[in-house]
């Protein structure tokens, strides 16, 4: 199967829930399901986004979110948002260690977590 680029306004978006979207391209087939994923998520946050199904499979990629329509890009960018959020821990509560396993109670911006390292 040939690899897929999204361009411009080829596809029209809807959002699923807030990592997955569906898209439905100018000629009528349809994707559902697909996650947003940065290919380069140091380098390119804007370029190379892979839409990938359910099973992992890659159905798209949009070489540069500017081309889309606003509304499309705006949606594909919160989608990546809520997928590469990374809470700041601000205060460290306490560290247990047990077998091995370190365990810190923290509290971070999104609010307390458990990390174990």
């Amino acid at each position: 199967m040939a690899r897929i680029y999204v361009e411009n306004d080829m596809a029209r978006f809807t959002r699923k829930d807030i990592t997955h979207v569906d898209m439905e391209l100018f000629g009528g087939k349809t994707f559902e399901n697909l996650e947003p994923r940065r290919l380069f998520p140091m380098s390119g946050k804007d370029k190379y986004i892979t839409l990938l199904d359910e099973e992992g499979v890659e159905q798209a990629v949009i070489r540069d979110l500017k081309t889309l329509p606003k509304d499309a890009r705006q949606m594909i960018e919160s989608c990546l948002q809520e997928y590469y959020l990374i809470p700041k821990v601000e205060k460290i509560l306490n560290i247990e260690e047990k077998f091995g396993v370190v365990a810190l109670n923290v509290e971070t911006d999104r609010g307390p977590a458990r990390i174990e390292l």
